[in-house]
């Protein structure tokens, strides 16, 4: 079996926590302030497998922005790359390498096919 390739493992990340914040958001009935706070919350860390799902392949935090201008009124989640510098041509996006994802209903957590991105 091939190794899978750290920007597949990237985009499956994100998805993973784009599938978080929906139902973080579904439970609070907000999005978190940061990727902290899902940690924070009495059980989430265990469901959701710790601290180290924040981190991408390179070892480098997601970057997280639930009130993103440019994403309003979604938010932005991002890989910074192998070069671990915001906004250089090797930033992730999820799945279509957008800037923005919407929030998601608990039914469509578990079906990343029916996850919308808007550019």
């Amino acid at each position: 079996m091939s190794p899978i390739d750290p920007i597949d493992a990237a985009s499956l990340a994100m998805d993973r926590l784009v599938r978080e914040i929906g139902i973080f958001n579904d439970f609070a009935f907000r999005r978190p302030e940061s990727l902290d706070e899902m940690d924070e919350r009495p059980g989430w860390r265990d469901r959701w497998g710790g601290s180290e799902r924040l981190l991408d392949p390179w070892g480098h935090r997601f970057v997280y922005n639930p009130a993103s201008a440019e994403a309003y009124p979604f938010f932005v989640l991002y890989s910074v790359g192998p070069d671990g510098v915001q906004d250089t041509d090797d930033d992730v996006r999820p799945r279509d390498r957008s800037t923005a994802c919407t929030k998601q209903s608990r039914t469509d957590a578990d079906n990343p096919q029916k996850m919308i991105m808007q550019k």
